[in-house]
């Protein structure tokens, strides 16, 4: 199976209770890519979800549409967390993954990735932050 990858995604961070409304405008304008995270910190997945019904209303079904979404780690989060923080990383994953699609009135993504690394250190030959006062 070949998969074709959009050549431009809409982004949907910092954009809050705008989410809805600019994912529904960028769609309308001819993005077919969505990207977004299940971290309430930055994203409001929920919201991206909610222009995803609106637009299935509007004749733009599900297949028509690439989307993205992330697992971040739990200090990637603040205190909204998908996920229960004291269960090993496949548990947390699987329920991120599991709200993801609630989020997104879906039962399958395009694209689900790693929202960084869970540590930065030996990334680059920057010595971290703690290193540099030793």
């Amino acid at each position: 199976m070949k998969i074709k990858l959009p050549p431009i995604i809409y982004g949907t961070a910092w954009k809050e209770n705008k989410t809805a409304k600019l994912v529904m405008q960028a769609v309308k304008a001819g993005f077919r890519a969505i990207d977004t995270a299940n971290q309430k910190r930055h994203y409001r997945e929920d919201y991206a979800g909610d222009a995803l019904l609106e637009l299935k209303k509007e004749g733009i079904a599900r297949e028509d549409l690439f989307l993205q979404s992330k697992y971040t780690y739990q200090r990637g989060h603040d205190h909204r967390l998908p996920f229960d923080p004291h269960s090993d990383y496949e548990t947390q994953v699987r329920a991120s993954f599991a709200s993801t699609l609630e989020n997104l009135h879906t039962d399958y993504l395009d694209s689900y990735i790693l929202h960084g690394p869970s540590e930065s250190e030996g990334l680059t030959s920057v010595p971290s932050e703690s290193n540099r006062n030793n």
